[in-house]
Formats: C-alpha cells, structure tokens, sequence
C-alpha cells in the first residue's frame, strides 16, 4: 500500500514540477526583460542558455538577426543587411542621422499604454534608420517602457524595441475602431531589411532617380516612359487636399519600388504576411509604395499608382489604421480618377478604359469596376451597412473583394460628386473630424450626413446607372453599352 501511495506522489510530484516549469517558461516568453532572467544569464552553466533565450527574444546584449543592438539611447544602426550578408555590388552598411537625444526619465509611476497596428516595426533604438528588432503582426495594446520625443520602448511578444507612435493612454481599442482618437501621423522612411531586400532584387544600391517627391528604386532598363508617373506623383497630393480638404502633415519620406515584371514583384509581396496570396498591383507599407509595370495597360499602372500613393497621404491627412471601407475608398476614389497620358490628373472625371473589338467591347480600370457595382445591384443589392461594417480579412481576404473595392470607392465619389455635390461638405466634415479623434465608423459618417442607410444605398444606386448613361451619352456612340468586363481595378 505504502508502495503505492509513494508512487503515485512520485508520480503528481514529477507532474507539478513539469508544469511549473512549463508555466515559468510560458511567463518567461512573455516577460523575456525580466531581473530575473537578466540575473540568471550571468550564472554559470545556465548563463549561456539564458543569455540565448533572451537574445531569441530581442533583449540580450545582441539583436537577432545579426549585429549588434544599440543601447536604449544609443547610435543608430542601419541595418541594411547583417554583416557579411551583401550581396555583390551593394555598399557597406552606413549609419545614418544623429545620435538620438537621451530618452526622457520613467512616466512618473502610472502605467500609460499605446495601440500599436499589424506591420508595425520596433527598433533597437529611437530612430528611423535603427535596426529592425521587431515586426508586429496583430493590433495589441502595449505597455510604455520609456518615452523620448515621438518614440516610445514597448515590450510585444517577447520583443522589446522602440516604436514610433503619437497615441497615447490606455486606450482599450485600436486606432480607427471609433472608441480611440485617429490623428494624422508623420511620413515613414523605408524599412531597411525590405529594402536591402529590394536592392537584392534591383541589383542596385542607390535610387536611381526620383518620381516627383518620391525616391525611385527600379529595375527598368529606362525610365524614359516614366514622365506620366513622374507627373503623377506630384499632383496626388495637391489632388488629395482640394478634394477631401484635409492637408497632410509633415513631407514625403517613402521610396517607390516599380518592378519590370510581376514576378519579381511577387517575390517581394511575399515578404509581407498579410498580403500572401492577394492578386494585387500593388501595394503601400513599411514606408514604401510597390507596384509593376509587366504586361499591363499603362492606364491601370497609373491608377495603381495613384490608389496607393493615396494610402500614404491617409496615414498623413486622416490617421493609419482607418477602416478598410474608408481607406479603400479614398484609394480607389482618387485612383478611379481620369489620367492624361502626361499625367495630369482630374478627380472629378472617372477614367480608365473602354475598348472596342469586333462583337465586345472591354472595359478596364474604373469603368470595369462601376459595371460590376451595377450589375450588383441588379442581382444582391449591396449594402452600405454591411461594407462599413467590415474587417480588414473580411473586406480583403473574400470572392467578394474586387465588389468591396468597387463599393468603397464609388460610395466616396458619390459622396463628393454625387447629386450635384450636396453631401460633399459633411464628408469632409467627417474626415476632418476623424482627424481629431472622432470615430471612422460607417454610422459616424451616416449621422454626419442626416441620412438613412436605405436612402444613400438608394442613391448610390441611382449615381451609378446615371454615370454609365452619362458616359455613354459623351461618347455620342450608338455602341451598345453592355461590353464585357475586364478587371476591377483594385489595389493594396
């Protein structure tokens, strides 16, 4: 009997120290900074594994990935690539900037949180061209560490770093969800690992010119036929402010990445997780706007390119993190514009193309995308409530997604040109107030306008049969407006 009993406390004796030890590792990896281990990692025999342990987690004395991390305050590292890892051709790494100023002291002993967004980056030190410590991949509310000017030291998942946030306060909901202020914020520099990733692709170390505001790295062999970006690139912005009547902040910082073919593009979208597998044409993050030329029609690369540069003035103008229903339609709104082949851009005309063959005509970019929204509306009657009331996933990642793209964006234009423009100031009384904190929500928006959803789905409806009639009627074409569809000129 004694026998027994003493191997089953043998037994629940060997079972409580395996989960203890489980549970003290689980709350290591969550607390990877903690005294505790920082102590440990000096202790004989267990020092070198704890000091691995906290290095795999971003706060032993050198950051993963190669290199060494600079301290709290330290000189920034550009970590263009670890050493030993250029590939041939490229230059040796070059620290960039001035040293940041001392971090300002503790927060007084209260506990003050920020709402940091998925792709957002940590840095070994605050600063823009620091190494990359970190990359977030989900909303999260974190706690702050330290605090100097812009830059906070937060702890995410076991990574401590450096993050550039003006939000402040124990928020309990992320940006954009209506419940914490959205404010516009300033223009990102490129990502130094994306971007060394780029020069690998490009062959090439420098930009090698600029399209407008904007460095341009690119593997054309000429960028001769570039002047119709070139010009886009600096009307954008002009564009976006008279438009909406929010003008961004600070100054363009992001770099252009425009890749000859789509393959080489698609080697460089799978380094963001969140995009894997979109059919986009391209997409802006990170502090970079990506997009290909190919085989496509070089009106669909101008709206590409305009749909996101339009996500850039957004982060700037309104605030990051805004509803996809919002964010994408801005993007697609402006995108939708008419491009001259000099690149002069005319928001209040929709572009894209129609083309004529012998029994179909195609249409491509926006006029594709206003007969989708049509011929919707003819079989399920999409609703307004519904789109802004979408997430992100459910907005991107759907059979559904190039209607969404449609939906959003012609909803914004309706809202500015529609019905001779009545509701166009109280959009933009909307988008400024999201500026300041109010919320981005869908039924925000509809009690800034003083209408029901049954009526502005009504009159979306309406604006966009008349549209297609009105196109039709310009052209002066006895034609038969019922050509086939091709392509919903969408983006990231």
């Amino acid at each position: 009997m004694w026998r027994r009993r003493l191997r089953e406390l043998t037994t629940w004796s060997i079972l409580a120290i395996v989960l203890g030890a489980l549970v003290t590792f689980v709350w290591f990896t969550h607390h990877p900074g903690s005294p505790v281990l920082a102590r440990a990692a000096g202790w004989p025999l267990v020092g070198p594994w704890v000091e691995r342990f906290r290095v795999h987690y971003g706060v032993g004395a050198v950051a993963a990935g190669g290199g060494t991390a600079g301290g709290e305050a330290g000189e920034p590292i550009d970590a263009s690539a670890g050493p030993g890892s250029l590939p041939p051709g490229l230059e040796p790494p070059r620290r960039l900037g001035a040293p940041p100023p001392a971090a300002e002291p503790s927060l007084a002993g209260r506990t003050v949180h920020v709402w940091a967004s998925a792709g957002d980056l940590l840095r070994a030190a605050p600063d823009e061209t620091a190494q990359t410590v970190g990359r977030l991949d989900a909303f999260e509310q974190l706690a702050v560490l330290e605090r100097t000017g812009d830059w906070v030291r937060v702890e995410s998942r076991g990574a401590t770093g450096w993050l550039r946030s003006g939000a402040d306060t124990g928020a309990l909901h992320p940006l954009g969800s209506g419940r914490v202020p959205t404010t516009p914020v300033p223009s990102l520099t490129p990502d130094q690992e994306l971007l060394a990733a780029v020069r690998d692709l490009f062959g090439r170390a420098e930009p090698v010119g600029r399209l407008g505001p904007y460095d341009l790295y690119s593997d054309l062999p000429s960028l001769s036929e570039l002047t119709q970006l070139d010009r886009l690139a600096s009307e954008v912005e002009p564009a976006y402010e008279a438009r909406y009547g929010r003008r961004p902040i600070d100054r363009p910082r992001e770099a252009v990445l425009l890749f000859a073919d789509e393959a080489s593009y698609r080697l460089f979208q799978v380094r963001e997780a969140r995009l894997a597998g979109l059919p986009s044409g391209g997409h802006a993050g990170s502090g970079m706007v990506a997009l290909f030329l190919g085989d496509r029609r070089r009106s669909e690369v101008a709206a590409t390119f305009v749909h996101e540069l339009t996500h850039v003035l957004n982060r700037r103008a309104v605030g990051p993190v805004l509803p996809p229903w919002l964010d994408e339609g801005l993007a697609n709104d402006l995108g939708f514009s008419a491009i001259g082949p000099a690149g002069d851009l005319d928001p209040r005309r929709v572009g894209g193309e129609r083309i004529e063959r012998p029994g179909a005509i195609d249409y491509v970019g926006a006029p594709a995308s206003l007969r989708q929204l049509n011929a919707a509306y003819a079989r399920e009657r999409p609703r307004l409530e519904e789109l802004t009331a979408l997430d992100w996933e459910r907005f991107v990642r759907s059979e559904s997604r190039g209607l969404h793209y449609a939906h959003a964006g012609f909803f914004i234009r309706y809202l500015i040109e529609g019905e001779e423009g009545k509701r166009a100031a109280a959009f933009r009384r909307f988008l400024g107030g999201v500026a300041t904190g109010a919320p981005a929500t869908g039924e925000a928006l509809r009690g800034e306008l003083g209408s029901g959803w049954e009526e502005l789905d009504a009159g979306l409806a309406a604006w966009v049969r008349g549209e297609i009639e009105r196109q039709a009627n310009e052209r002066h074409s006895g034609a038969s407006d019922d050509g086939a569809v091709n392509g919903a000129g969408e983006g990231r």
